[in-house]
């Protein structure tokens, strides 16, 4: 399993100019965030950064490699192994936390640095973005089985992960918007996710109300995907089952 993750995460690392383009839109929303509001905003950018990061490897680059790896017929190779579909599914995940790890790592260097967070704290924000990296390579599993196309998969995945991580408050705080939609907008899994990861990280006290919400979101939203690509679907992208 170690072998196929490495194996599916090579074709990035040897490609350093998609580590520029990936981190662009971070780095103008923390450049952005700081200048508009200053260190505050700019901190909660970098939670958001954060939660870009690992929701982006599961959403968006996770459902092209899959699809990719079936085009080329490398699957049908790998599960002619003794590689089960289990294990070739979480190869596919490390693969992609491999990938995005160099841009993470950066991120949460700056992060600590600005933040200097107790270590409880960081281990929390930590365990937030294990919980947002698992969601968010279910949902991309379950994207990649939903749209079965190799052709027009990257442009979903990146209109998903656009949708999903620009438009609600990731990059900054929920108190930004409007009264009438602070609970609304916990529907959307990554917001939910990226306030609890501040109150992890000590930006915000939500109320105890909204962190139960919360938490109530991100867990059914991770078994829904789940149930939906291993019960409903049985995934396609890996062939049959053993």
């Amino acid at each position: 399993m170690i072998a196929v993750a490495a194996l599916l995460s090579r074709g990035g690392l040897r490609q350093p100019m998609l580590y520029v383009a990936i981190s662009a839109v971070p780095a103008s929303y923390f450049v952005l965030m700081w200048l508009l509001g200053g260190a505050r905003l700019g901190r909660h950018a970098l939670v958001g950064a954060l939660v870009a990061f690992a929701i982006n490897a599961g959403v968006v680059s996770l459902p092209q490699t899959a699809l990719a790896v079936r085009w080329r017929h490398l699957d049908e190779l790998i599960l002619a192994s003794p590689v089960s579909r289990r294990q070739f599914l979480t190869a596919l995940a490390v693969s992609r936390l491999v990938y995005i790890a160099p841009p993470l790592l950066v991120v949460l260097v700056v992060f600590v640095a600005v933040n200097r967070p107790a270590p409880a704290a960081m281990a929390l924000v930590m365990l937030c973005l294990i919980v947002g990296f698992t969601l968010s390579c279910t949902a991309g599993y379950a994207l990649a089985v939903r749209w079965n196309n190799p052709v027009t998969i990257s442009s979903v995945a990146n209109m998903v992960g656009l949708l999903t991580v620009l438009l609600p408050p990731v990059y900054y705080p929920v108190s930004l918007l409007p009264p009438w939609a602070g609970w609304p907008v916990l529907a959307v899994p990554t917001a939910s996710l990226a306030d609890l990861t501040r109150a992890a990280a000590g930006l915000a006290t939500p109320h105890p109300g909204r962190l139960a919400v919360e938490l109530v979101v991100v867990v059914a939203s991770m078994t829904f995907a789940s149930w939906y690509v291993y019960r409903l679907e049985k995934p396609r992208l890996v062939g049959r089952s053993r």
